[in-house]
């Protein structure tokens, strides 16, 4: 038996695949582990629109007309950002258009409130304005700022934002309060999941090689399968047989 060729075939098939298995794991830990001990700002982003639903009749302009000269914008345009990195951010800085006149700005905590994980824009200069360039300093980790722009459409287009820090453009996401804090466990995450796949396949794998070696296995398992997918199709089918 310990020249058995079936047997030989078996261990090199199941050890190619864990020693494949293992290295994909490395290599993806590689960046992880390269940068665990590095103190960095991570700044997500993501963006929302919303607005006054103003009929299409012959009274539209004269009510977004109204609207404007009360001050009150047809359109609002809002940036939520986070720093989920390990340290704090110097300078976020951002530059927001819009297709149109800001009416109004504001950021949520308020500017006047002088927050102390954070220090916000003034934005009271921002009226009138189709572009503004805001930068918020000392952004904290873990504590989201919303810049919101209120504006009245006069052109076609969309809003559009750009964000960077340390002069590098921050990520976009669909919902930046949904990110998760950086943490070291974060890091090896996807590469524990790839270590625990991998052995899971070469237990699989060695199970069907013996399998396929072993007649009378074989053919037990193979009647096990049939008898189950039998009481399974029996089960969910409509029909009674």
């Amino acid at each position: 038996m310990a020249n058995d060729p079936g047997s030989a075939a078996t261990h090199t098939s199941t050890t190619v695949v864990a020693v494949i298995t293992l290295i994909v794991a490395v290599v993806s830990a590689i960046p992880g582990f390269l940068g665990l001990n590095k103190e960095q700002a991570l700044i997500y982003y993501s963006t929302s629109k919303s607005g006054i639903l103003i009929p299409n009749t012959a009274d539209e302009q004269r009510i977004r007309a109204v609207l404007a000269s009360n001050g009150i914008p047809t359109e609002q345009f809002s940036v939520s950002l986070i720093n989920q990195g390990n340290k704090e951010a110097p300078e976020v800085r951002l530059s927001l258009s819009v297709p149109g006149k800001i009416m109004s700005a504001w950021t949520d905590p308020a500017e006047s409130k002088k927050p102390v994980w954070v220090q916000l824009p003034d934005l009271s200069q921002a009226k009138g304005q189709s572009q503004i360039q805001p930068v918020l300093k000392a952004m904290a980790t873990t504590k989201p700022v919303t810049i919101h722009v209120g504006y009245e459409k006069t052109e076609q287009g969309a809003p559009g934002v750009e964000v960077f820090v340390d002069g590098k453009p921050a990520a976009s996401v669909s919902d930046a309060g949904a990110v998760a804090p950086w943490s070291p466990i974060a890091v090896f995450k996807l590469p524990l999941i790839i270590l625990g796949v991998g052995l899971l396949l070469v237990v699989l794998w060695a199970m069907g090689v013996v399998i396929s070696k072993n007649p009378r296995m074989k053919a037990t398992l193979t009647e096990f399968a049939i008898k189950s997918a039998t009481e399974i199709f029996k089960a969910v089918s409509p029909f009674r047989f």
